[in-house]
Order: C-alpha cells, then structure tokens, then sequence
C-alpha cells in the first residue's frame, strides 16, 4: 500500500494540469509548490514541504481535479507514496482516516494563512529570520532564489541576511 521513493535528484512529481493521483509523507528531505501568476512564465515558490510533513496537492488530490500547481522533490529526499486508489481502500476500512484527512486539512490551511499573514505583517530580516531558524537545513538544499521567493522578498535583501545571518 505504501512505497518508498529515493530522489538523489531534483524531479517533478507532480505536474499543473494533471491529475494528483498520489499523496506523500516525507521521510526526509524537502519538496517545493511552484505556481506560475497569471499566466506568466515566471514561476513563484508558493509553499514548502519538510521531513514528516504530509504532501497532498489539495484539495486536488481529495476531489481529483487537474493540480493547479507543480511539485518538485529536492535532492537527497525520502519519500512514502500511497496511491488515490488505496487511499480511498483506507478511508472504507478504516472511519478514523476521516478524521485525519479533516485535521490535515485544518493543519495545512492554517499554516498558509499563517505564511500569508507573514508574508504582509513581517520585514525581510524577520521573514528570514524566522524561516532560517525553523528550516536551517533547507537553506543547504534549495536554490536561494526558491526561498527569496517563498519569503516574498528582493534578491538583494535575502544575499544581505544570508551573509549577516548564515
């Protein structure tokens, strides 16, 4: 039912515009959300995922619709994958799977809105150095520009807190 997936590299396992067929739980290592704005061809990372985190494109993964977003594994990553399909064979045996879908979705909902009210109410050093302190290691793994971009902040500024910080 579950299958564990090795990335020594970077790779995209999940595609906007396609159907999430697959939910995660990272072992260890990192993954990104990358959403592109209007239809530009610049691509923003919208959200990361960390060790123990469950990944679910949602709510595209739960209804089944086209993913509105990628997903990127970062390198030296460990995953756990169950499939839509054994999900559902989960939630029909076990009534109590209802209740974590419902308390993941609370989890991941309160964390975005948390980033958002972050992104608006802190300055770049606080955005950084919040996130350095909670994340160090992602800082080792992800393109600086990834983050920047996460933080909402002006490359010049996160090379400033990187260099003061780091």
């Amino acid at each position: 039912m579950l299958k564990t997936y090795k990335f020594p590299n970077s790779e995209y396992i999940l595609r906007k515009g396609r159907r999430a067929k697959f939910a995660w739980f990272v072992v260890e290592g990192y993954l990104r959300e990358i959403t592109n704005s209007n239809g530009e061809s610049t691509m923003h990372t919208t959200w990361f995922w960390y060790p123990n985190d469950f990944v679910l494109a949602y709510p595209v993964f739960f209804n089944q619709k086209e993913a509105i977003s990628d997903i990127e594994v970062l390198p030296n990553t460990i995953l756990l994958e169950i499939s839509y399909e054994d999900f559902i064979t989960l939630k029909a045996l076990y009534p109590e799977v209802n209740r974590l879908v419902e308390e993941l979705k609370f989890y991941y909902d309160k964390a975005r809105l948390d980033h958002n009210e972050d992104l608006f109410n802190l300055s770049g050093k606080q955005k950084y150095q919040k996130f350095h302190s909670a994340h160090p290691a992602l800082f080792n793994v992800a393109k600086h520009k990834d983050i920047t971009s996460f933080l909402g902040m002006k490359d010049f500024s996160f090379r400033r807190y990187y260099s003061l910080f780091a």
